[in-house]
């Protein structure tokens, strides 16, 4: 005895809860992201937007481990 397939019927996805605009949507997606690169350029500043890294500490470590 064989047992014969499902044959399922295809549903057009549902529209989104809450029906919120999709700028809105895409502005709390990226959010997170944003947060995270804000937050690493704010701590590297110096690097980023000034001409602090130059070719004599050829180790980036060396800015933040400790001398011994």
């Amino acid at each position: 005895m064989r047992a014969e397939p499902l044959e399922l019927e295809r549903v057009a996805p549902a529209p989104p809860a809450g029906g919120e605009p999709r700028a809105r949507r895409l502005l709390v997606a990226l959010a997170g992201p944003a947060l995270i690169v804000g937050s690493v350029l704010l701590a590297l500043r110096g690097f980023a937007f000034a001409n602090l890294l130059t070719n004599q500490h050829p180790h980036i470590l060396s800015f933040w481990l400790p001398r011994s």
